[in-house]
């Protein structure tokens, strides 16, 4: 897998493409959007979460066999 760094480096070396301003600034919107998904996904959460599955009315115990 490529690290984000080599990917934002990548990014700030490529020149900007030639489109149309709100095309580049969706493109730009979701390149950010994905960064702060990925450091997100590194953070530990502030609070615990572990009551909220077994909370759930969805959630058992038991596991299913579909085979």
């Amino acid at each position: 897998m490529v690290s984000d760094e080599a990917v934002t480096r990548f990014l700030r070396a490529a020149p900007i493409p030639a489109c149309p301003d709100d095309v580049l600034t969706r493109l730009r919107a979701t390149i950010a959007g994905e960064v702060e998904l990925r450091r997100a996904s590194r953070v530990e959460p502030d609070i615990d979460l572990t009551g909220i599955k077994p909370a759930s009315d969805l959630w058992s115990d038991e596991t299913v066999d579909d085979l």
